[in-house]
């Protein structure tokens, strides 16, 4: 069922409850000039806390559409390279990882960017444009003169000496 369909659904059927409870307010304020009641007051009580009840599932609906809506243009933004702009497959480039964390490549450029979590909990973007050089990471500067300013996070060596990113909250590379 589409969320569209679902929110027209929840405010039509919140119409339909005001409409019956204005029915029965009318039908309840004869009754009372005519002194017969009868069970119209437990009706029309009844069909107040349907309003109230259908305009919560309204504006609840509402409100799961319009972040399911904001939540599907975030992740598809996550799709495009940051590099060259090229849109990848979410089926093959795409890679989700654990703790909310991803992986993405470019089949145009090969840059591959991603989210990160650190031994310490920080979650950080790491981007390497092309194919990761092997440098010499001994001699300042290193990653200026090899990547510019197309870094996220610095790579640095882990401790079982393979490459990883430095995390820009702690310092621990990963």
């Amino acid at each position: 069922m589409k969320l569209d369909q679902v929110v027209d659904e929840a405010c039509e059927e919140h119409q339909r409850a005001i409409a019956d409870h204005e029915r029965l307010s009318d039908e309840l304020r004869e009754a009372v000039r005519k002194g017969k009641t009868g069970t119209l007051k437990q009706q029309k009580t009844t069909a107040y806390w349907r309003t109230v009840s259908t305009k919560q599932r309204m504006v609840a609906v509402e409100r799961l559409r319009d972040d399911l809506v904001q939540a599907f243009a975030k992740a598809k933004s996550l799709l495009v390279c940051p590099a060259c702009g090229t849109p990848a497959d979410p089926g093959s480039d795409f890679e989700p990882r654990a703790n909310g964390c991803f992986r993405c490549d470019c089949q145009e450029c090969r840059t591959r960017w991603a989210t990160r979590m650190c031994k310490n909990g920080h979650r950080y973007a790491v981007m390497l444009p092309g194919d990761f050089v092997e440098a010499d990471d001994t001699v300042s500067g290193w990653e200026d003169r090899i990547y510019g300013s197309d870094l996220l996070a610095l790579p640095g060596r882990t401790a079982n000496d393979s490459w990883g990113f430095v995390c820009p909250s702690c310092g621990e590379t990963s």
